[in-house]
Parts: C-alpha cells; sequence; structure tokens
C-alpha cells in the first residue's frame, strides 16, 4: 500500500523534493513516554512503525527515487526498547530504495537539496527538520562559486498529501470497514453495560478494551457524557454515575492497523427511551437520514450539514422552540443554540482526517472514495428556560461513517444500533466479554 502511495505523490509533484518526518516519541511523565504513534502522513507514505525517521522523495525529468533515513540498530539500547528496523530492514521490509541512518542525514542533505524545481516540507509545524534545510539552503545559496541547481520554490507537502489521502483506495477502505468493524464489537458489549449506577468510566473502560483486544487502539479519546454531561459536546472528565432515567451519550471510535472509526449513539441508561426522550432522538435520526442520503458523488459537502440543518429545525419547530418561516431560521442560523456544530469532517488516518472542505474554487465536491461522518445533534442544557421542561438536561448525537461510492454511499458504520428498538434491544442483550467482571455485576444478571 505504501509503494502505491508514494507512486500517487510522485505523480502529483513536480520535478523538485519531498521531504516528510516521522512523529518523535513524547514523555509522558518522568522517564516514561506515551505509546508512540506514528505521524499519519508519514506511515501514509512509508509503512515505517519508528520514531524520528526522515523520508525524502526526489523526482528528476519525471524519474522518482526514494530515500529513507532512520536510527540505527543498537543492541544494548534495544535490549530495553525492542528491536529495530535498521537500514537493512528497512530495505527489506519497508521496500524502501536508499535506507541511511539518521547520522546520515545532515551529511547528505546539500546534495539532495541540489535538485531544481520545488521543494515539498512540512511548513509552519515547528519540526526542527524545516529550520535545518532553510539553513542549508541559504548555506548553498551564498557559498556556490559555480551554477548548480537549486529548488526555486517551497511548497507545503501536507497540502500536496492531503488530497491523496483524502481519496480513500481499495485497501484503505477495506481497514476502515475493519475499524469500523470493532468499533461495533465495542458499543455493543458498552450498550450491554449500562445501566443505573454504573460510570462514565467504566464503560468507557469497555470500549478501550474491546478495541484492545482486537489488537487495536482508541481512536480519540472516547467520550462517556451522561444527562446533561452530553451538553458539552467534547466531555472529557468521564467521572459521573448515570441515573435512572437519564440519556447516556457515546462518541468514540477504534483504531486498527491506523484506520480511525469514529460512532456516535445515545441510549436511555434504565434501557427504555420515555416518550420526551424518543420524540427528540427521532428529530435527530431524522435529521441523519437525511443527511447520509444527501452524501453522494458531485453533492457540495456543505449541503450534508444544511440538509440535517432545514430538518432539524422543523423538529424545533414541531416542539415548539422556534417559529417562523423555515427559510428564514435557516438563513438566521437558529437551530445554532441547541446544534452548535457541523455535521461532517473528513474519516481516515487520522479521526479529522486531512482534506480540505473549500477553498478559491469554491465548496469541496464529494467524490467516489471520500470518507465522512454524519453526526447531527441536539443539545438541551439543564437550565435553558427556552427549551420545554420535560425536555432539559439531555444531549442526543447520531454519528456514522459514510463511504462515498459510484453511485451512492455506503455507512461503514450500520451495524452499530441506531434505531430506538435496536438499542433497545442491544441494551437487553447480554455481554460478550465482561459478563464475568465482578464490577458489572448488576448490569450482566440479565
Amino acid at each position: 500500500m505504501s509503494a502505491e502511495n508514494r507512486k500517487r505523490l510522485l505523480d502529483a509533484m513536480d520535478d523538485g523534493i519531498a521531504i516528510l518526518p516521522a512523529a518523535h516519541a513524547k514523555l509522558r511523565n518522568g522517564d516514561t513516554e506515551f505509546d508512540f504513534r506514528q505521524d499519519s502522513s508519514f506511515q501514509w507514505l512509508t509503512g515505517f512503525p519508528e520514531e524520528d525517521a526522515i523520508a525524502v522523495i526526489r523526482k528528476v525529468n519525471g524519474k522518482g527515487s526514494y530515500y529513507l533515513f532512520v536510527n540505527k540498530r543498537e543492541p544494548e539500547r534495544e535490549l530495553w526498547t525492542g528491536k529495530r528496523y535498521g537500514t537493512k530492514g528497512a530495505k527489506k521490509k519497508f521496500g524502501v530504495q536508499f535506507a541511511h541512518t539518521l547520522a546520515e542525514y545532515g551529511a547528505m542533505l546539500e546534495d539532495l537539496l541540489r535538485t531544481s524545481g520545488t521543494l515539498y516540507l512540512p511548513l509552519g509545524t515547528g519540526w526542527p527538520i524545516e529550520r535545518q534545510i532553510i539553513d542549508v539552503l541559504a548555506r548553498l545559496q551564498h557559498m556556490r562559486r559555480k551554477p548548480y541547481p537549486l529548488p526555486h520554490q517551497f511548497k507545503d507537502v501536507y497540502r500536496l498529501l492531503a488530497p491523496l489521502r483524502l481519496r480513500k483506495s481499495p485497501t484503505e477502505i477495506s481497514g476502515m470497514e475493519r475499524a469500523a468493524g470493532v468499533t461495533n464489537d465495542a458499543f455493543r458489549e458498552a450498550m450491554s453495560l449500562v445501566s443505573p449506577g454504573s460510570h462514565e468510566y467504566q464503560l468507557r473502560g469497555v470500549l478501550d478494551a474491546v478495541y484492545q483486544l482486537h489488537g487495536g487502539s482508541w481512536a480519540f479519546g472516547s467520550i462517556v457524557a451522561t444527562g446533561n454531561n452530553a451538553c458539552t459536546l467534547h466531555y472529557v472528565t468521564c467521572r459521573d454515575q448515570l441515573s435512572d432515567g437519564e440519556l447516556v451519550l457515546f462518541d468514540a471510535g477504534a483504531e486498527l492497523d491506523g484506520f480511525c472509526a469514529d460512532v456516535s449513539r445515545t441510549m436511555p441508561v434504565n434501557g427504555r427511551f420515555t416518550k420526551e426522550q424518543e420524540r427528540v432522538y427521532e428529530i435527530v435520526l431524522a435529521a441523519h437520514q437525511a443527511a447520509v442520503e444527501t452524501a453522494r458523488p458531485g453533492v457540495p459537502v456543505d449541503e450534508v450539514h444544511n440538509t440535517a440543518v432545514r430538518v432539524t429545525i422543523q423538529g424545533l419547530k414541531d416542539l415548539g422552540m422556534l417559529k417562523g418561516r423555515d427559510e428564514m431560521l435557516f438563513e438566521k442560523a437558529a437551530h445554532r443554540p441547541w446544534f452548535p456544530h457541523g455535521t461532517s469532517h473528513w474519516l481516515g488516518r487520522d479521526a479529522h482526517d486531512v482534506g480540505g472542505y473549500a477553498d478559491n474554487t469554491g465548496v469541496t465536491t464529494l467524490e467516489e472514495g471520500m470518507i465522512l461522518t454524519v453526526e447531527p445533534g441536539l443539545y438541551f442544557d439543564a437550565k435553558d428556560r427556552k427549551v420545554p421542561a420535560p425536555l432539559r438536561g439531555m444531549g442526543i448525537r447520531i454519528e456514522d461513517d459514510v463511504l462515498i461510492t459510484a453511485d451512492g454511499n455506503r455507512t461503514l458504520t450500520e451495524a452499530i444500533p441506531r434505531k430506538p428498538r435496536e438499542i433497545e434491544k442491544a441494551m437487553a442483550a447480554k455481554p460478550r466479554y465482561f459478563k464475568g467482571a465482578s464490577i458489572f455485576n448488576a448490569n450482566t444478571a440479565k
């Protein structure tokens, strides 16, 4: 897959050179590091899993060459931190044409930069290599006594990569489907353990545990928000206890083999929606369904959001919270106090994946191979006097991952219960993994 991605990059490049760094390992505390997670664009381009590496792609007269600079093998260090691939492993396993150690990078940089055309760099990111390259170019410019080629323009390598990553290959789509499948497994397990008295952090732990049982991790910090907590869009505290009569909102997704899912579901803590809860839920569900139906090739991406907004406005009118003509309410964004966020973002190797939503030519048009979320919501704060009293203190969001196909779309997360009766049925099911855990005994006696 990485070899094909490099070919796509070369096809998109002008003659010149692209330089891309790997991620750095980061300390969590003391001498303990966070689990290393490779930079998504570097992973897309190289498949190489180690920190601090540098990838260089040169294109001269249409012909490409690929260099990778990696940490050298150090047996004493590897005793503690695990084996490295080194230059030989980089060539053998990752298809590198020219593999060198990072110690050789500085000495080779001048020769690598002696290339006419465009220099593609991670501009404005604060990566040390950006400053280093600019310094070397300045030195070469001032010291040369005879003409030799140097790049004559700079471009942001991430802006070059973004549209390539935005349109997924069949292999990437397969990876996204696997991440969606693990997310389905995790959501169903957590749903079966929701009950009055359980805690947000326990349910978040269930999600994360199921991801790991499948060899994955979380794509982003899982949100489990009960009651009024769901009115905080990026609620991360996750310490409260679930109460009978409340709703609980999950916003979570697995990351598996570098591919992410992102799903939201809202469910009744006691396993049954009240009439008031279901009335609001059905508004969000209708907005979700209409937005998904809108997502197809040739449609501007913002039309997905506009569709969800129009359905939501009608629902708010039905609740008596808005009055007036639909178009006037749409133009005034009258929904925003209760639906303050966008409906979609790109999804791929990052939960909020690369790719623009508009440029100087207009709004981005959906194309086959793009994957986006669809996630309308309504949030009725407990202190909001504009909301009918029986509806206060709830937040509802429904989110799925939607692949644009040649003739429409396909929801990758379709298997995760979404309709009210489906959710209630999933909540009544017995857990698969945690049925013997004493902490959930009250939940598992079903």
